[in-house]
């Protein structure tokens, strides 16, 4: 069974729990990134987040997952933006066939759960999506957690 944990990640956080979570399946890893920058700080950032979701953006990706029909399962990881996964996903998802995957999502957020996200992510694949993890940060990862959820 191959594996992938893809990514977005602003500021890191996201980065390094998916890094960590595919050191411990053995998986490999893609990072989702897109062609424009988001801006720096907290508030320009969700002002611009604000408008990618209420407009439907969906923002251009830089490269591809190389082989995507070799996985099996796929991981999904980002930061929660406004109660569910930022565009930058969405866009992703729209780009593969996720016919026969299995795809766990997970996500950093101090306080908000994944719900939703799970919810989206199953509209946009048309596939039954396993329950998702929320972490705070790498700090709150739990290696045990990780293997419990995952296999």
């Amino acid at each position: 069974m191959k594996t992938l944990v893809a990514y977005f990640s602003k500021s890191g956080v996201t980065g390094e729990c998916a890094k960590k979570i595919a050191e411990i399946l053995g998986a490999d890893t893609f990072e989702i990134k897109t062609e424009k920058q988001y801006p720096p700080g907290f508030i320009k950032t969700i002002k611009v987040c604000r408008k990618e979701m209420n407009s439907g953006e969906r923002p251009a990706l830089v490269g591809s997952v190389p082989n995507f029909d070799e996985y099996d399962r796929v991981f999904i990881g980002f930061p929660v933006w406004f109660g569910t996964c930022p565009m930058a996903i969405v866009s992703f998802l729209e780009q593969y066939d996720w016919s026969g995957k299995d795809i766990y999502p997970f996500c950093t957020s101090t306080s908000t759960g994944i719900k939703a996200g799970e919810t989206d992510i199953a509209k946009y694949t048309g596939q039954n999506v396993h329950q998702g993890l929320r972490m705070k940060n790498i700090k709150s990862l739990d290696e045990e957690e990780i293997r419990r959820w995952a296999l």
